[in-house]
């Protein structure tokens, strides 16, 4: 039969679900939690023979059977997506369905995978029960066990369970799997992903008593004084039980707790000042329930982990263990970029590890359950999970009740049945604190049914839904990528009632996340808010190979997948291979838990604030640096031991220093000793105070009438004793410059208004820039002028930018000072002549050769940093090469920029030089290519350096913001066109001769 076509049927003889829990032989096996070392567990992950067929009439007759000769056919590892082996087409759609609108009908033309493998009992399952497990399926499956048919289920991010008892025998067994790509479920399934199919999670066996445990449920809670604690015991079983048991042992393995449980399998068990589970302090004991018959020996025991934590909303506020916290959270895939779906464990754990040195502490599980073991993992490490349902009919939209699935009667048994199947499997987990109905569908009946279903079997935990918005049912109110203001008006909003939850915000696409200060400014402030989750983790795709052998991470439309959604999906604080961004680096540092606050630039005095809402501050240490104009000079530790969470201490700054300078304190927050997520001395968070001294240029001293002038018409030459120069009337720019026989300059300098459109610039700015031109503008010279000096020569330019069918937008008046030594002021005014939108930059652009490619400057950094992102990046003195400091996102756009700059530097590898000195502290960054070229790209791959170095000076330029999916950056930090100057001095000059302190010192005051 069609199982998988037919809206009436969820599953054929798919056990009733519960929670994952293998049998032990023994408590002490029992309490380590390993199920290798349970002899009633057996993988089948491994390498399976497969068969892939485009659709039903491909599929090999009776292959399920045992006499059925499969030798021809392919491998393929099990847990794997088929995509991610070369079937089929990795397929990526944000919202639209992959297939036509007609529910619940789907294609005809269905792919289907073909499973077999083969496996024999071990012993210890003789005269036992035989189960079945599949963690997760997509989309639908058909089993057979050696011939016969056993069952079949659906929904893809849920475990199925098949008793297969009578179907096996000793010695080999065949198991044979069809696998659909589509079934007539798959609309509740349009989740923003790359489509994948397959068995992407573990397959195993276990083996039970016939007189067995089927279900145990251990929820813990607190008593009201939030110091002592209730052990909230439910457990089910089939056949004849003498009694049942349950105990509960600390972290040491002593036992702290024991319990006989009358024969219904419920009981509430007080227990007197247990440690408390959070995500700050996350305590685990270890829950055992055993069944006995006639024996002294248990017949089935099993293990969970158990944390005492309590979970309430109170005056609108959002509390575990009776306390406020704050939700610093992300939204996570599943997504590897060699596996597709099938996430490993050693890839759950990294993305775990990840989070905590990230300072995050929540996930939402956008937007199906995960691998059990990722909560696991959150559980033992410490971070609250938001479980949500697999459930999402995006493609719908929200305005067709008519037409959508969300009130029809046919598919509420759908949306019951993925509420009850998650939280009967994951109850148990204290790090769950609140339950999701799922994702982007229109709120309707069959929510309602979930809402039942989950309070039915998790009465204590709150209920999340984003589309329910301000309607009642939940029991909190979510939003996505709400503005600024908005948020604050509902923080200030008392009449709803509930927490305020940002389950998306601070978009992570591309060269984004900007203005993540003033959310979490918010978040503090108002108790109402409970903090968001930034969407989201990891970009997700997979590596491919182009036809000239490159490899490079594929998004929608590389596999040529129709329809799709683009580079939608490289939208995450990670690379694809878990590399963060600098989104995660400037994200860990808003989350810090040790903030600086009421900071006195006069009495030299700050306060250290603990943004913990449960540990002290014991776990760190504190070590400062002085840095003088951006090198460290002194350093010192101050004592932190005992700042309360939620409270603040003030210190002053343990450094004698005068004005001489300007001085940075930097503040090092670090492990005190190795946790679980990294090693003892792990940098946590980390904050600067500046004592800014500004610095103008100092005069030049330059030996009169040195400079000989040569004008010949079109071209004005100039040399000195060490220079050589050539401006072109025609532009007004500097054509050739060469100092001490070095070449210094390829092209420029020219004013420039373009950068290459960010993933958040392209929702609109970018179609607004490229119709003013700002990427094709060039220059009428009004006029081109020089004098003579008693310092040198200065040559005047005035130009009027435009791009052709446009009206001029700026003019821009430049003056050149040109001294004997080869020194060179360049100062520039800015002059708006429209009133636009705001646009990328103002500043000026250059290039030099590629050989000058080790670069040194004074400003923001080691990364990139932008006027709303720059929290992270510390005020100080730092080297690299320009290959280096461009982000390599896969879509190319604007990128590598320093903010606050005061001087700047490049050299070759001989050692000559120029240095760049700022009057104002500009935005700079040099780069291998154009922002014209990252414009063009549409892969990193595809980016050529030409041979030259790419120079942006910005007096100013426009925010990131989060427009991909929110709101355009804050008005604040928007570049209107407006007359803005700037100063500049480039000084030739070699490191044999001198450095950049040196010349720092000499040529300011």
């Amino acid at each position: 039969m069609e199982y998988y076509k037919d809206i009436n049927i969820l599953g054929i003889n798919r056990l009733e679900p519960h929670g994952a829990s293998i049998p032990y032989a023994g408590l002490e096996s029992a309490l380590s939690g390993d199920r290798g070392a349970s002899p009633y567990f057996k993988s089948l992950d491994g390498t399976w023979d497969f068969f892939y067929a485009e659709c039903k009439f491909d599929i090999p007759p009776f292959h399920y059977s045992v006499e059925f000769d499969a030798s021809g056919w392919d491998t393929i590892p099990v847990p794997s997506s088929w995509q991610a082996h070369g079937y089929g087409t990795p397929h990526y759609t944000n919202a639209v369905y992959p297939f036509p609108m007609e529910p619940p009908h789907i294609p005809d033309k269905n792919a289907i995978g073909i499973y077999r493998t083969e496996f024999s009992l071990p012993e210890s399952f003789a005269d036992r029960r035989t189960v079945l497990r599949f963690g997760g399926v997509n989309s639908a499956f058909l089993v057979f066990v050696n011939g016969i048919e056993c069952g079949y289920s659906q929904c893809s991010h849920m475990p199925s369970e098949f008793d297969i008892t009578d179907l096996v025998e000793e010695g080999l067994n065949l198991l044979s799997v069809e696998v659909y790509q589509f079934n007539c479920a798959s609309y509740l399934e349009d989740q923003d992903y790359f489509r994948f199919s397959g068995i992407f999670r573990e397959v195993y066996l276990y083996s039970t008593p016939q007189a067995r445990i089927t279900d145990f449920y251990c929820e813990t809670s607190l008593t009201d004084n939030m110091a002592d604690g209730l052990v909230n015991v439910e457990c089910s079983y089939a056949g004849p039980a003498a009694r049942l048991v349950y105990s509960l042992y600390d972290t040491s393995g002593r036992k702290v707790l024991e319990k006989e449980i009358d024969r219904n399998g419920l009981a509430v068990i007080p227990f007197d000042s247990p440690e408390k589970w959070t995500a700050e302090t996350p305590y685990l004991y270890k829950s055992i329930i055993a069944l006995y018959q006639a024996s002294e020996n248990p017949v089935d025991i099993r293990v969970l982990n158990t944390g005492f934590r309590r979970v309430d909303i109170e005056d609108g506020i959002f509390k575990v263990n009776g306390k406020p916290i704050k939700i610093k959270g992300v939204n996570r895939h599943d997504t590897h970029f060699l596996l597709g779906h099938a996430v490993g464990r050693a890839s759950m754990t990294e993305d775990v590890v990840l989070m905590k040195q990230n300072n995050i502490n929540a996930i939402r599980t956008s937007h199906y359950p995960p691998d059990p073991f990722l909560l696991d993992l959150c559980d033992e490490f410490g971070l609250y999970v938001i479980d949500e349902a697999d459930l999402e009919a995006h493609g719908f939209g929200y305005s067709d009740p008519d037409y959508d699935v969300s009130d029809k009667s046919e598919w509420r048994p759908h949306f019951a049945d993925r509420a009850k199947r998650m939280v009967m499997r994951d109850r148990s987990h204290p790090c769950i604190i609140m339950w999701s109905l799922g994702n982007e569908t229109r709120y309707g009946a069959n929510h309602l049914s979930m809402m039942a279903e989950i309070r039915k079997h998790s009465p204590s935990l709150p209920i999340h839904y984003e589309r329910a918005e301000d309607k009642q049912g939940p029991d909190v109110q979510s939003v996505m990528y709400p503005p600024i203001d908005l948020l604050i008006k509902e923080a200030e909003n008392s009449s709803d009632g509930r927490p305020y939850f940002l389950c998306e915000y601070g978009h992570a696409m591309g060269n984004a996340s900007g203005n993540l200060l003033e959310y979490w400014d918010a978040f503090y402030k108002y108790p109402r808010l409970m903090g968001g989750c930034i969407w989201e983790w990891v970009d997700h795709t997979l590596l491919t190979t182009d036809a000239e052998g490159r490899t490079f991470y594929g998004y929608g439309g590389d596999f040529k997948d129709i329809p799709n959604d683009g580079n939608f999906c490289m939208d995450g604080l990670n690379y694809p291979d878990r590399t963060p961004h600098t989104s995660l680096i400037e994200l860990k540092k808003i989350l810090e838990p040790a903030k600086i606050i009421n900071i006195d630039l006069e009495d030299r005095s700050f306060a250290i604030q603990n943004t913990n809402a449960f540990a002290p501050l014991d776990y760190l240490a504190c070590g400062l640096e002085l840095l003088k104009d951006g090198y460290m000079v002194d350093e010192a530790e101050i004592d932190i031991q005992g700042i309360p969470a939620g409270e603040h201490r003030t210190y002053s700054v343990p450094f004698e220093f005068n004005e001489d300078a300007e001085y940075c304190v930097n503040l090092y927050f670090t492990l005190r000793q190795s946790t679980l997520y990294a090693v003892k001395g792990f940098e946590v968070c980390k904050s600067q105070i500046i004592f800014e001294r500004k610095r103008l240029l100092s005069p030049v001293k330059s030996r009169m009438n040195a400079i000989d002038i040569d004008d010949n018409g079109r071209f004005l030459s100039l040399a000195g004793g060490d220079f050589y120069m050539v401006f072109d009337r025609l532009t007004a720019e500097i054509t050739e410059w060469f100092h001490k026989g070095t070449y210094l300059l390829d092209k420029g300098f020219s004013p420039n208004f373009f950068r290459a459109p960010t993933d958040n610039d392209k929702t609109k700015m970018k179609w607004v820039w490229k119709r003013m031109g700002l990427d094709r503008m060039y220059a009428r010279v009004e006029s081109f002028d020089f004098e003579t000096t008693e310092n040198g020569v200065v040559v005047f330019a005035v130009s009027v930018m435009a791009a052709s069918g446009q009206k001029p937008l700026f003019r821009v008046r430049t003056s050149y000072e040109i001294f004997e030594n080869g020194t060179m002021d360049m100062d520039s005014e800015f002059e708006p002549l429209l009133e636009t939108e705001y646009i990328p930059r103002i500043g000026t652009k250059f290039k030099i050769p590629i050989s000058m490619q080790n670069m040194a400057w004074y400003g923001k950094g080691p990364h990139e940093s932008y006027c709303d992102r720059h929290q992270s990046a510390l005020l100080g003195v730092y080297e690299g090469y320009v290959a280096d400091q461009a982000e390599p996102y896969e879509f190319p756009q604007e990128t590598g920029n320093k903010l606050d700059t005061r001087w700047l530097s490049f050299s070759d590898e001989n050692g000559r030089a120029i240095m760049i000195l700022a009057e104002e502290p500009l935005s700079v960054s040099a780069l291998l290519h154009t922002a014209e070229e990252l414009d063009r790209a549409s892969h990193a791959k595809d980016l050529v350096p030409d041979g030259s170095l790419c120079v942006n000076l910005d007096t100013a330029q426009n925010a990131i913001g989060n427009h991909s999916c929110g709101p355009e950056p804050l008005e604040k930090y928007r570049l209107y066109p407006r007359s803005v100057h700037s100063k500049v001095r480039i000084i030739p000059f070699h490191r044999n001769d001198t450095n950049e302190e040196s010349l720092y010192s000499r040529n300011t005051m």
